[in-house]
Parts: C-alpha cells; sequence; structure tokens
C-alpha cells in the first residue's frame, strides 16, 4: 500500500515522507506527515503555493482606514481616527444618525439610511407612525367597505350618504320600492332598507317629509 511499509511483525507501518526524504516542500514551507501521505504548509503569515513556487510572507494587515473603501460596506471611515465605524450607532465621542420617530437606521454602502420598520409607515426622516388596516384595527360603519386606500367609502356606481352606500331608484335591483321621498340602502347582497334622503327627515306617520332647513 502506497505509503505504508510491512513492519517485520506483519503490520503496515506508515512511512513518515518528511523524515526520510527531502526537498517534497518549496521554499518558506513545511511538510507535515499523514497517514499514507503527506502536506506542506506555507509558514505562518506566508501565503502562495507550498509545493512548487514557494511562499512568501503576507503584509501584515492594514490597521485602521484611511477611505471608505478601506471598511465593509456597513462601515464608514473616520480617516481623522482612522477606524470603521457604523454611522448608525452611538459611541463615546459619538453620537448616532437620527432618525425620526419610530425609525430605524441601517448602514448601507457606508451612508446612514432610515426606514420605517415592517408594520410602519410615513417619513422616517420625520416620524413612522402603525398601519391602520381596514377590516383589522378598525370596522367601517354602515354598510361601506374597506377601499383600497385604506378608508371607507362605497363600491364603484354607489352614493354615500353618511354611513351608507346606496344607488337611487336601484330598489336594490332596478325599481325603487320604497315609499315616496325615500331611497333604498344598498346592503351589499341586493337586499335594501328605505332610509329619508339628505334633506328630508323621518316623520311619526311613516313618510320622509322635506325638511325646511330655515327652521332649524
Amino acid at each position: 500500500m502506497r505509503g505504508f511499509r510491512l513492519s517485520s511483525n506483519g503490520e503496515c507501518q506508515d512511512i513518515n515522507e518528511c523524515i526520510e526524504q527531502t526537498g517534497l516542500c518549496a521554499v518558506n514551507a513545511d511538510c507535515h506527515n499523514l497517514p499514507g501521505s503527506y502536506e506542506c504548509r506555507c509558514y505562518e503569515n506566508h501565503e502562495g503555493d507550498p509545493y512548487r513556487e514557494g511562499c512568501h510572507s503576507t503584509p501584515p494587515p492594514l490597521k485602521g482606514c484611511l477611505q471608505d473603501s478601506d471598511c465593509a460596506l456597513n462601515k464608514k471611515c473616520n480617516a481623522h481616527l482612522g477606524e470603521c465605524y457604523d454611522p448608525c450607532v452611538s459611541k463615546e465621542h459619538r453620537l448616532g444618525y437620527k432618525c425620526g420617530l419610530n425609525a430605524i437606521c441601517i448602514t448601507e454602502n457606508h451612508n446612514p439610511e432610515c426606514y420605517c420598520p415592517p408594520g410602519y409607515e410615513g417619513d422616517p426622516f420625520k416620524s413612522c407612525h402603525k398601519k391602520i388596516i381596514c377590516g383589522i384595527d378598525y370596522h367601517c360603519p354602515g354598510n361601506l367597505i374597506c377601499l383600497d386606500s385604506n378608508t371607507c367609502g362605497c363600491p364603484p356606481n354607489f352614493l354615500q350618504e353618511n354611513d351608507y352606500c346606496y344607488m337611487k331608484s336601484l330598489n336594490c335591483t332596478t325599481n325603487n320600492p320604497c315609499p315616496t321621498n325615500e331611497e333604498c340602502v344598498y346592503t351589499g347582497s341586493l337586499n335594501g332598507f328605505c332610509v329619508c334622503p339628505h334633506g328630508y327627515e323621518y316623520h311619526p306617520s311613516g313618510e320622509c317629509i322635506d325638511l325646511n332647513e330655515c327652521l332649524h
């Protein structure tokens, strides 16, 4: 078996190539024995090809920074101090970047940016407020529905009277089944109920009569 030899007791014994052979590794590299083989490794603080071309010393790591590109993308360079720092985070000699109320600061491409956190909206440089979702955080009154603008209103082709959607002479189908001067209010299922329109008031006799605004 390659890398082993048969000993006098009949067992396979590993050959230490690093001891028995010379010149296995290139300059500035060490030989390390492995079971049945060996491995060449560059000296500490060296890099290169430890088998053929040789290893060369690596320059010491850059201490500090001179410009933003010397830092990670989420850091900025303070060339005067020679340090990379996160402009969003406060430190002893420095205050973090100021965003609006409830906003969060994230450093991107070396510069601080303000964002409203998930579930919030607004101007992150001034103030973020919690999103109020129609149908969850509040429900529309009457038979109004939630619109895409997150407000309450009526479906297309319907008119709004206070908290109700209605279509004149709809009967909530085609004809108005309500008494004179009354209108049918749409309920969302082609059914409805009768109400007095704007400018009228309900009379105990069961009729809607014209409201004389001059007396009120």
